[in-house]
């Protein structure tokens, strides 16, 4: 694939298989519980997330455009709009009933 394909938990599983190693192998070597990098593929975790990105010598932005900024910086939708910097009305909302 080029560099220019989107990445999918797919291509990451397969390059990391490509390389000579597993998605548990590199959580073990991070210090992780072996499933933690299998997981990151789906859900966020951000230190498996790290460490697969530095196995892969990719940034984490391209990995996860939709989890990370350009800057490395976590996307935490939950709290505020990162393109705007407003807080998001479910952050709102959950603020206001506590």
């Amino acid at each position: 694939m080029t560099s220019g394909e989107p990445w999918d938990r797919y291509r990451i599983a397969a390059e990391v298989k490509r390389r000579g190693s597993t998605l548990g192998a590199i959580a073990i070597n991070a210090g992780l519980a072996e499933p933690a990098c299998r997981n990151a593929l789906v859900h966020k975790i951000q230190s498996a997330e790290r460490a697969i990105a530095a196995f892969l010598g990719v940034p984490l932005w391209e990995l996860w455009p939709d989890r990370w900024l350009l800057d490395g910086t976590r996307i935490d939708r939950r709290r505020k709009d990162h393109t705007t910097g407003e807080r998001t009305r479910r952050a709102v909302k959950n603020k206001r009933a506590a």
